[in-house]
């Protein structure tokens, strides 16, 4: 299970991304329902990361508009084991979608400071 907080009314959630020769890094991403992704970083964050750049991809933004977007290769550390995950290089912040949360029930009492989880109900 993972745990997280309600802040401003937005579900957070901690991803923990390893790094090579450099300590993780613990970042609160945005539960975003309406991003059909796995992770999405501002561009500066991805770069202070220094993640390796992998392609760029067709994105269509909160406003329908179409973009290229920079996509970057990342581990991070989900449910305790390293798996390897694309980041799309865009926004202000960092963002959840829907393609990490697959397979997870979604839990949240939406008051500041409230319990977010995600739970695997296949580990139970």
């Amino acid at each position: 299970m993972i745990h997280g907080h309600v802040l401003n009314k937005q579900a957070l959630i901690p991803v923990r991304f390893v790094l090579p020769h450099q300590p993780d890094i613990l970042l609160e991403f945005v539960i975003d329902t309406s991003f059909s992704g796995f992770l999405a970083l501002p561009l500066a964050a991805v770069q202070a990361m220094g993640l390796p750049y992998a392609h760029h991809t067709a994105a269509t933004l909160a406003d329908e508009s179409e973009i290229q977007a920079p996509v970057y290769g990342a581990t991070i550390l989900w449910e305790g084991v390293e798996r390897e995950v694309r980041v799309l290089a865009v926004g202000k912040r960092p963002l959840l979608g829907m393609a990490r949360m697959d397979g997870f029930e979604l839990s949240a009492l939406f008051r500041e400071g409230g319990p977010v989880t995600l739970d695997n109900p296949e580990i139970g």
